[in-house]
This record gives C-alpha cells, structure tokens and sequence, in this order.
C-alpha cells in the first residue's frame, strides 16, 4: 500500500505537495508514467521513500523547491530540469554515478537554476566516484555525501563555500584526501570510518563554529593548523589503527574532552621547531581525558599528561603502558582516575595530590610497592577517597577486621566519619562477576541504600576496596538516622546476588559468597574514639565504670534504700534495667559489694 497526499486536490496542476511513501518503511513496486510529472506546473514539495518504480524520470517541474527521493531511478536528472527556487536536493541511494551534469546544467543557467539550493546529499550513492567543481553553489548550506563507498576525489571547490555550515563525508572509506577548509561558517565535519583517509584536512583560517569533531574509525595525520578549530570542545577518535597526536593539539583553546578508544598505535609527539620553548599555554579546559584500549608508550603517556595538566577525570582502561608516572603529580585537579584491565600496569609511580576516587580494578602486574602506595596511611587518613585494586589483604593500619562480607560497630552522639573496606576473594570459578552496593543499617531498623555506587565487574584476582562511607551518597544522610539509644549498633554490607541485563556479566556472586575480610579505620582528626566500640558496650566491662564506686558502696547499709536503688538504674536509662532494679528493692535483699557489682553486670547485659 503506498500513501498520496496532496495539499490541493482540486486538478494536477493545483497539486503543490506529494509525499508518497510505503507502510511500516517496506519497499513497494509501482507501475507508472515516465511523465507523470509534467503536468504539474505549481508542484513544490516531492519526496518519494521506499518506493521503487518500473522505470526512470523524464520529467520534473521546475516550481520545486524540495525534491527528497530515496532511489532516484535514473542515472541523471532530466535535461529540462531548470527550478529556480530548488531549495533542497536529497538523492539518496540513487543510481547517480556522476555529479557532473548537474553542475553543467548549473552551470549553463547560472543564475536562472540551483542558485538558492541551500541542502544537497546524495548519501549512499555507491556508484560516485568524485565531487566535481560546485562553486556554482554560492548558498550552500549543508553537502553530505556519506556512505559513498567508491568516492576517491572531492574538489577542491568544496572548501571555499563560504555558506556551508554542514559537511559530511562518513563512510566514504575510498576517500584519501580532503581539500583545505578555508569557510568560517563551518559548524559540523563529519569524518567517521574514511579509513583510507591519509591527512586531516588543512584548516585555513580560524574556525569557532565548530564544536565537536568525530574522527572515529579513520587513520590521520594532523597539520598544525588544527590548532585553528578554536571553538572545538570535543574531539572523538575510535577504532583507529593509529593516531599520532601533535602538541598542536593541546593548544585548542576550548577543548574539554578528548575521547581515545581502541586505538592499535597512538602517539603524543613533542614540542616541535615551530612552537618556541616556554611559549606553548597547555590546553586548560580539558576536564575529561578518555584514552581506553589503546597502545601507548609510557613516554606518550607523560607527553599527554603534561599538555593536560587541568584534567578532572582520567580513563586509561585497558591500556598496555607499564608505568602512571609521576608527572601526574602536577594536575592538581585530578581527582578520578580508572586504570580498569590494565593488565600491562606495573608501577604507579605518580598519585595526584587530591585524588578521590580511583579504579585499578585486574591491574594484575601491579606491584606490590605500588600497592603498598595505594593503600598507605598517609594517602588515606584525611578521608574523601574511592579506591579499587588488587590486593588480598586489609591493611595493617586498620582499626578494626573482621572475617566475612559485612562488619559492624557501635557509636554515640554522632555517626562517625570512618574508612571502610572488604576484601574481595576468588573462588573456585575461574572468574565472576560482583556489584558492590554498600548499606547501611542502624540499631536493625534504619536503612540506608547506596546511590550510584554499583561497582559490577569480572573478578580475575583478590581485590579490596576502601572507601570513605562519606563519599557515598546514600537514599536518606545516616548522620539524620534518629537514634534511640546512647550506644547504636550500625551493620554494613556490600551487596546482594543481582541480576544484570549485560552480556558480558558471568557467573554472577553475592557477596555473603567472595566477602573475604572487611575493616573499619576511623578518622582521628575528626572523631572522639571513646565514641567508637568494636564490641558491644553493653557486655563491656568498661561501662562499669558508670556504676557507684567501692567506697561509695562501702558507706552503703547493709540494707539498701529502694532510692538509693532506683536512682543507680536510672544512670543506665532503660526500662529493662529499671525492672530489675525493683526486683531487687522488694526483695529487701542484703547487698554486698561483690554482689552489687555482680548486678550492675548483669545489667549490661540485659541492656
């Protein structure tokens, strides 16, 4: 079934727009007049998708002004074809092999056809083999010739429309250069998988317009110029065979993020002639620095970290460099770093002075001195930090251990500010998959969820993670928890069995199932460890020391006063230590002092 609509129905030569299209975009055969246009003379608006015709066109009306057919029948437009208002030109998937006729009939009319076209793509064309000269098209906007497979020369025309905000040339893998770009208004390039491309285009003259280019699946070298895209903040490279960066690069003024993945050889090249010692300003605004799965030296590696000393967030995962080295001291506002399968790392040489958050997750060649950095005292007691990485062990500095995947401890007055970590443990699979999703719960009724802290990954070796449960953010602050009780009893864990909708999670555990050994370090800056218990205050004898001392017990009558032994029960502030109190005071029984201290323990307990 193929729809007709028509804006005028009142004769053909009325009929000013057809959009003639198939149902659920499936491709329908129609049998039709090769004329079939020439009687509508007032026709503006054609666009034909998904319909395929017996034979080709003889006929357009030159009164269009949006001509939009996705496999156009013939090899050319007709010969008569001579619209003076054609705005837009969309020829996808047509059977064109050349665009020169059109321009020669451009050409022939000048000023009388095509002048105000404004859109021309011919996407998909895989019979066009070059761009011939359209200077002839001074209006210019938007030229997208993507997907065409067998393109092997544009001209160098293309560069000098001074109108053209869009260009396009994606998918064009035949392509093996571009001609200089020299128009100002140029907003979007798009390059992805030209992977015959040889060179990125010359940038003649400054460009601001252009504010995120995508280079994924190509294979360029980069001229200096393109320090000329001055308004670029994003610049996107994957699936690239090789890449060699020059510090040009690091001169854009307004980049932001430079995202690298899976590139076999990236190179960051030094400082050149051209650029005079002390001269160069390193990039400031890059805040995210994205270089994953890529081959890069450890000299690359320092060359980058120094041009993008202003970086915030820093992904290296799965990269084969051997050393972070210790340059990446110098990027004072670093302060999250994912090092994830990074399988060649050996030394972490460099940790950035205010870093919070960072992931070494199978970084199995880690060093046991880096290791040792990682997890030091002195890196970790002012709090704030996030850390993963290989390791079996709770570190010795620790306040507290416990076997097992959840621990516990007491406070009063205040939740306090504390460290806390578990140690993640093979089993008998070859690997698994685990989320860590810490909670915390309060006196067995309060419960707090972690937010945005999932940590799901394939385990290949023992891992710990510390982390401050203040960087966590959490469903409701357990510092508003309402507390109940003078001493509070707070549980947490890490997670329960899930089921993840990825692919690549295998084997997935719980961790009551991998849950090693976890520990607590409390922060003795910030709090008052008389405030802190490891063991039940309750059972501890320690809490004694609040019941009456010998000599006040020794000037006591050998019968006690049923005040004296109620205002002793009350110190205590519980209901069941009251009743037993009372117990004693009907009782009327005669205290010792072996046995009132026998009481007030008894008391502990019951509390």
């Amino acid at each position: 079934m193929i729809k007709l609509f028509l804006v005028t129905v009142k004769g053909t030569d009325e009929v000013e727009v057809i959009i003639q299209k198939s149902v659920n975009n499936n491709a329908y055969n129609v049998q039709w007049n090769e004329k079939a246009f020439k009687k509508m003379k007032n026709l503006k608006v054609l666009i034909i998708k998904d319909v395929s015709f017996s034979s080709g066109v003889q006929y357009l009306p030159n009164s269009l002004r949006v001509l939009e057919w996705v496999g156009y029948p013939s090899p050319c437009l007709p010969a008569n074809f001579r619209p003076k208002k054609l705005s837009v030109l969309k020829l996808k998937k047509s059977r064109f092999s050349s665009l020169k006729p059109i321009m020669q009939s451009v050409t022939a009319l000048h000023s009388i056809g095509f002048m105000d076209l404004n859109v021309l793509k011919f996407d998909w064309c895989e019979l066009i083999t070059q761009i011939p000269d359209i200077s002839c098209l001074p209006n210019l906007r938007e030229l997208s010739f993507r997907g065409c497979v067998n393109l092997v020369e544009v001209h160098d025309s293309v560069g000098f429309l001074n109108k053209l905000r869009i260009l396009q040339a994606t998918s064009c893998r035949k392509l093996r250069t571009l001609p200089p770009l020299a128009m100002s208004t140029l907003e979007i390039l798009e390059l992805r998988d030209c992977s015959s491309l040889e060179a990125f285009p010359d940038i003649l003259g400054e460009k601001k317009k252009i504010t995120e280019l995508y280079l994924s699946g190509t294979d360029l070298e980069f001229p200096s110029s393109i320090q000329n895209i001055t308004g670029i903040k994003k610049l996107d490279m994957q699936n690239c065979r090789g890449i060699q960066l020059p510090i040009n690069i690091a001169m854009l003024p307004e980049l932001k993020l430079l995202h690298i993945k899976v590139c076999r050889e990236l190179h960051f090249s030094k400082q050149n002639e051209s650029i005079e010692k002390g001269s160069l300003i390193m990039c400031p605004n890059v805040v995210r620095l994205v270089i994953e799965k890529c081959n890069i030296s450890d000299e690359s590696l320092s060359l980058c970290l120094s041009w993008f000393v202003n970086v915030k967030t820093l992904r290296l995962g799965g990269s084969n460099f051997t050393i972070l080295p210790a340059c990446i001291n110098k990027c004072p506002f670093l302060t999250r770093i994912v090092l994830d399968n990074c399988l060649h790392l050996q030394e972490i040489i460099g940790v950035p002075p205010n870093i919070q958050d960072l992931s070494a997750k199978n970084c199995i060649s880690l060093s046991s001195q880096s290791t040792s950095i990682l997890l030091s005292e002195e890196l970790h007691n002012t709090g704030g930090k996030i850390f993963s990485l290989p390791e079996g062990r709770i570190p010795e500095w620790f306040d507290h251990r416990t076997k097992g995947g959840s621990i516990s401890f007491w406070f009063r007055n205040r939740f306090p500010a504390i460290v806390v970590c578990v140690v993640i443990g093979l089993t008998n699979e070859e690997f698994f998959s685990i989320k860590i999703n810490p909670h915390v719960i309060i006196n067995g009724n309060n419960r707090f969820h972690a937010r945005g802290f999932g940590h799901t990954f394939k385990v290949v070796t023992d891992h710990i993670i510390v982390f401050d449960l203040r960087s966590i953010e959490f469903s409701d602050k357990v510092e508003d928890a309402s507390l109940e009780k003078e001493w509070n009893h707070v549980e947490i864990s890490y997670g329960e069995p899930f089921v993840s909708i990825h692919e690549w999670v295998f084997n997935e555990v719980s961790m009551e199932e991998v849950g090693k050994e976890s520990g607590i370090y409390v922060l003795k800056e910030i709090n008052k460890m008389e405030d802190i218990r490891f063991t039940n205050p309750y059972m501890d004898n320690e809490i004694c020391s609040h019941a009456p001392s010998e000599a006040m017990i020794s000037g006591l009558d050998s019968t006690m006063s049923s005040s004296t032994i109620r205002d002793t029960s009350s110190s205590y502030g519980d209901d069941e230590g009251n009743e037993v109190m009372r117990s004693h005071q009907d009782d009327h029984s005669q205290f010792s002092l072996c046995a009132l201290i026998s009481s007030v323990v008894s008391l502990c307990s019951s509390s």
